[in-house]
């Protein structure tokens, strides 16, 4: 690594390692100018000192991005790190997926006040709660680059969501922001939704929790109502039911910013949103894999893609569809001019199903990829397919 012109990758998974020889490597990047990403895993970094490595990058400048997922990292050397981004000018990706971090989180924060190029930041799956989400929240108020930030799987409350939703409010760089399947409720969300309501950045959001419900959707609603930026939004809850899909639908039917929507795991999700498929005209990915998908949503997904002009994916993996609502939904896509995907994956179709999707496929003038694996499919139904569509996608 001292000497070395020419590597710009290493990667080194679970690997003998100690102190001493983490230190020498340390001195080595000290000098390396032209290895730009090193990727750690399973070092088991909790039970080293790490403060020479640390040291050395601290002043190294070519690394652009680091990765130390799967290493146990203890709150000491969440500090050395924390040290390290007050001074490093080079890192732009730090991935600490599945350590321990908890309260090392309040180091790292500082360190994103001072830093001026980290442009994402990866801390799911650790040990993140309240006071850890407070510092980021404080963080976000003066840090003006960071652009991803990921606290997915951590044990964020109520309270932490409302820091950090004080810290988006204000802040001028985050462009992504992933905070699902924490302990978050419709109290915490409904503080984030008001701070997302008038933030001028952030375009992808990710809130995939079974702790929201209907109260929840209502924000969700009126943040879509408000919000000019979002572009990509996953919201997926299976506490939802009707009536905060309602408010999620009318929401849909007058936002014109959304292109992308994830919205899994609902009972009776396809049905609502259908009602918003007809009058929108900015969404082209809808993702509604895992929902509850009957004769009624079917239909009413089938009637909702005759009239709809933009969408061109259309997600229903896992829906428990049999062929009456393959019929149903092939019906739609049959006049539609927009749909060029469809992924029917993990479902109960078979035979008459498939006859259906292969008359549709095979005079649809948009769709090109039709993904099926999982299904019950007939032998020569996928032949007669594969052979009539040799120019397009067959999964």
């Amino acid at each position: 690594l001292r000497s070395n012109t020419s590597v710009k990758v290493l990667q080194l998974n679970k690997c003998l390692m100690n102190s001493k020889s983490l230190a020498a490597a340390g001195r080595a990047l000290s000098r390396n100018k032209t290895l730009s990403r090193l990727i750690l895993i399973n070092f088991e970094l909790g039970a080293m000192n790490i403060r020479g490595f640390g040291e050395a990058l601290k002043i190294n400048k070519a690394i652009t991005e680091l990765s130390l997922t799967y290493n146990k990292i203890s709150n000491e050397n969440a500090r050395v790190l924390g040290e390290m981004l007050k001074s490093n000018r080079t890192i732009e990706t730090l991935d600490l997926r599945d350590n321990n971090i908890n309260e090392g989180v309040e180091a790292i924060s500082e360190g994103l006040k001072a830093n001026k190029t980290l442009l994402h930041l990866n801390l799911s799956r650790n040990e993140v709660a309240n006071e850890g989400a407070k510092a980021i929240g404080k963080a976000l108020l003066v840090n003006n680059t960071l652009a991803e930030l990921n606290l997915c799987s951590n044990k964020v409350g109520d309270e932490g969501a409302k820091a950090i939703g004080i810290g988006i409010e204000f802040n001028k760089a985050l462009v992504q922001l992933d905070i699902s399947s924490d302990f978050i409720t419709n109290e915490g969300f409904r503080e984030i939704s008001k701070s997302l309501q008038s933030n001028k950045t952030i375009a992808k959001f990710s809130l995939n929790s079974d702790n929201i419900g209907d109260e929840g959707a209502r924000a969700i609603g009126e943040l879509l109502k408000r919000n000019k930026t979002i572009r990509k939004l996953d919201i997926s809850c299976r506490r939802i039911t009707s009536e905060g899909l309602k408010a999620i639908s009318k929401a849909l039917q007058v936002n014109t910013v959304l292109t992308e929507l994830g919205l899994h795991c609902n009972l009776a999700g396809a049905y609502y949103i259908s009602e918003a498929l007809k009058l929108n005209t900015t969404l082209k990915s809808l993702d509604l894999s895992r929902s509850e998908m009957d004769i009624k949503g079917a239909e009413a997904i089938g009637e909702a893609l005759k009239l709809n002009a933009t969408l061109k994916c259309l997600i229903m993996e896992e829906c428990g569809m049999k062929d009456n609502e393959a019929r149903a939904i092939t019906k739609g896509v049959k006049l539609n001019k927009s749909l060029e995907m469809l992924d029917l994956c993990t479902n109960n179709i078979v035979g008459d199903g498939m006859r259906f999707l292969r008359e549709v496929f095979k005079n649809s003038r948009t769709l090109r990829e039709l993904d099926m694996r999982g299904n019950s499919m007939v032998y020569h139904e996928i032949e007669r397919i594969m052979r009539e569509n040799l120019r397009r996608s067959w999964l």
